[in-house]
This record gives structure tokens, sequence and C-alpha cells, in this order.
């Protein structure tokens, strides 16, 4: 499955849902509301364009109850999508500062090859199994199973990698070092 996809899937389906939820508000609420008018009030129901009193309180609680769920809704997006994306930021202030906490050399490398610019990071530490290298891109995805949030990362930093990269019309991949670690490569249009 592809990361990024699984990601996009997730935000899509999160603005799905708020849309129905405000639809539902709309649509059912307006015909319970006026369904109660008209039984309990029928004279608070405008004939014409201009609302009634009764009729703007409704409208307003409408508009309120819908901004409300949608700024729920962007605010459990924004910490989906924050959390990792400050994870990522705190890591590389880290490697910039050069704590750095991996087994034997790091090497990180720009190039451009043809049309494409490449930035490769490459380890000698014990490099990934072949099945962990085909879906380390994947949300959620971590190497060491027994990690949690509270141990270390979240599983989505590696599928932001990929997420804007893809955006900018490139690629990130693994592979195994010759070296015996692992190779992760970002290319991009150039």
């Amino acid at each position: 499955m592809n990361p990024s996809h699984s990601l996009r899937r997730q935000l899509i389906q999160s603005l799905v849902v708020m849309a129905l939820g405000i639809i539902l508000i709309s649509v059912f609420g307006s015909y319970a509301f006026y369904a109660l008018a008209l039984a309990y009030l029928p004279g608070s129901i405008s004939d014409t364009w201009i609302p009634s009193q009764v009729e703007t309180v409704w409208i307003v609680c409408t508009v309120v109850a819908a901004l409300a769920m949608a700024v729920f809704v962007a605010i459990r997006l924004s910490r989906r999508i924050l959390a990792p994306l400050n994870s990522v930021a705190h890591s590389l202030r880290e490697v910039a500062q050069g704590k750095l906490d991996a087994p034997g050399r790091l090497t990180v490398r720009l190039e451009q090859a043809g049309e494409l610019c490449q930035l490769s990071v490459e380890d000698q530490g014990p490099g990934l199994p072949a099945e962990l290298a085909a879906s380390v891109f994947e949300a959620f995805r971590r190497g060491d199973p027994s990690r949690s949030q509270q141990t270390g990362g979240s599983g989505l930093g590696l599928a932001v990698v990929k997420a804007i990269a893809e955006a900018h019309g490139g690629r990130a991949d693994c592979r195994m070092s010759e070296q015996g670690g692992s190779i992760f490569v970002i290319a991009w249009p150039g």
C-alpha cells in the first residue's frame, strides 16, 4: 500500500465525515426544527424570505454547530499531521547538532543524476530486513514492533518524507547498502 495514499485517504475520510455531519445537521435538523415549530409554535414561521426570530435562532445554532464540528476536525487533523512533523524537525535539529546515535559511519550525499536531484543517507548499521525495507514508508510503520509513541516515534516520519517527495514529482525509497546498512534516497526533478 502506498503510504501517501493511506495518509491522503485518512485526511479525505475525515473531511467527508465532517461534510456529511454538517449536511445532516442542516437537512435533518431543519426538518426536525420545522416539524417542532409547526406543531408547537405555528405563528413563529415566516411566510417571506426574511426569517422570523425563531428561524434566525435556528440558523445561528446550525452555523455554530457546523463551525464547532469543522474546528474539531481541523484540530484533530492538525495534531495528526503536526506531531510527526515536529518529531522530524526535532530529529533534524539533533543531527545538525551532531547528536547522532547511529552505529558506524553515516554518509549523506546530494547529487544530480540526469534530470533528478538525489539526496541519500547511508549508514553502516545492521540494515533493514527486505520485507521491512519494502514497507518502511507506510504510515504508522515502525521497524521495531515493540516501540510506541512513549518510547519514541509516531511511525509517520518516513511516510511524510515520501508524501512530500511525491508532491514535488519525486520519489523516496530504501534499499540495502553495499556496506551492510541501509540507504534512504529521496529524488526529485531538478
